[in-house]
């Protein structure tokens, strides 16, 4: 009787049969509310409506709103933590931010989730290049297998400044947009030695030569060494500024050995023009 008469108020409050047309698992709520209703209302004998559970569910969610599906993309939260936001959220268009902080934090289920529930609500265009930015391989080749954007010369750039000869390796094999001329000074001026060694290798043709300035600039001496040993002449060009620039950051064993090699030039260009003098005079 208790329970008849409970189910007879309810069905007055709340539409009827109408109203269960979605069910929970099209619309994900709290398991502290499927728990809750459940409980009550199976000891009065009635199974709970879709809509007093969704009812008790919004009375509950305190936390749902336009931007917590891009906070939750950026946090890797899981997939049915996202569907149960989004599910809240139908209007807004999350743009790139979503796909962004999922890229650089490299939460490849996210980037899963939203190509295969919300493409159309989100900006893919940087998501690779933000994913080289990350340091996150499994991104890179996620979007690069499931996504047609593409990258841009700054996927290889950030891999660069980053050190991750890893990730530029991988572009490099499987991708055709290369870097751009920043990538060797960014490598030299965060000290990649090895990252230098490979774009010296594969895209030297790019570098201007100022790479070895922004390694003495910041002080890593076997950065300026390889590159004014091995590099070629161009870093050579630069190594006067090279010494200056570390001289005003107080980077002693970068302007020590600079000196040296410039005193070691000097001696061999007297002696060069000593020949040719000789010669001339023939």
């Amino acid at each position: 009787m208790r329970g008849e008469a409970a189910h007879s108020i309810v069905s007055r409050a709340l539409p009827g049969p109408a109203a269960q047309t979605q069910t929970p698992e099209d619309f994900p709520v709290l398991t502290s509310v499927r728990l809750v209703c459940r409980e009550c209302f199976s000891s009065l004998g009635i199974d709970a409506l879709v809509d007093v559970v969704r009812l008790v569910d919004g009375f509950l969610d305190t936390f749902s709103g336009p931007d917590t599906v891009i906070r939750g993309c950026e946090l890797g939260y899981s997939v049915r933590a996202l569907t149960y936001l989004a599910a809240r959220d139908i209007d807004s268009f999350w743009g790139k931010e979503t796909t962004k902080w999922a890229a650089v934090r490299g939460h490849v289920h996210v980037l899963q989730w939203l190509n295969d529930n919300h493409p159309d609500r989100c900006e893919w265009t940087s998501t690779l290049d933000y994913a080289a930015c990350g340091g996150h391989l499994s991104a890179v080749q996620w979007l690069h297998e499931n996504r047609s954007e593409g990258c841009t010369t700054k996927a290889m750039d950030h891999a660069a400044y980053d050190g991750n000869l890893e990730i530029l390796q991988w572009l490099h094999a499987n991708r055709s947009e290369g870097c751009s001329g920043d990538a060797m000074g960014c490598a030299a001026m965060m000290g990649h030695l090895e990252v230098v060694k490979w774009l010296h290798k594969h895209y030297d043709n790019l570098s201007n030569g100022t790479a070895i300035r922004d390694a003495a600039e910041n002080g890593f001496l076997s950065v300026v060494q390889w590159l004014y040993m091995k590099g070629g002449s161009k870093y050579r060009d630069f190594a006067e500024v090279g010494l200056q620039n570390a001289a005003v950051y107080e980077h002693l064993d970068v302007v020590n050995w600079l000196t040296k090699q410039r005193s070691k030039r000097s001696w061999l260009w007297r002696v060069v023009g000593s020949i040719k003098f000789r010669r001339a005079k023939r």
